[in-house]
């Protein structure tokens, strides 16, 4: 409770509603607005951390998800191929060999039981021819327009 003077005489009282029903010193009350301002310091650097982390978590994981849907598409796009790539006869060469039973018809649901598509590397020993390589003329890759 503050006491309101003027010109010596008593016209009013303030009251803390913060500290309202119970008496506290001024020493008191800067104490407590002190530990406040500690907790709420405190608080704002775990809320700043977890909102970070957040954050990183979504970014990378609509990172992974692009790269995830980028190889699922891939996968898509090669079993798309594999009809194209294998004639029917070889179809069902490789599911015989593979132990799967053969069923007659379209292969659309037989492209996903062959083994995933691999680049083969040439074979050892084979020579590598160099290919010739001409010198940059100035009127190369130069436009007049």
């Amino acid at each position: 409770m503050i006491y309101l003077f003027l010109a010596g005489e008593l016209v009013g009282e303030a009251y803390c509603t913060e500290y309202l029903h119970r008496r506290v010193s001024i020493w008191e009350a800067q104490a407590e607005r002190h530990a406040d301002t500690v907790q709420a310091k405190a608080a704002t650097a775990v809320s700043l951390s977890n909102r970070q982390r957040i954050q990183q978590e979504a970014t990378a994981g609509r990172r992974l998800h692009a790269l995830e849907t980028k190889r699922f598409e891939k996968q898509r796009q090669m079993d798309l191929q594999r009809p194209e790539i294998h004639p029917s006869p070889v179809q069902t060469t490789l599911q015989a060999h593979a132990g799967q039973p053969s069923s007659p018809g379209p292969l659309h649901g037989q492209a996903a039981m062959l083994p995933p598509a691999e680049p083969e590397d040439d074979p050892p020993g084979k020579p590598a021819v160099p290919l010739p390589v001409r010198k940059r003329r100035r009127d190369d890759g130069e436009s007049s327009i």
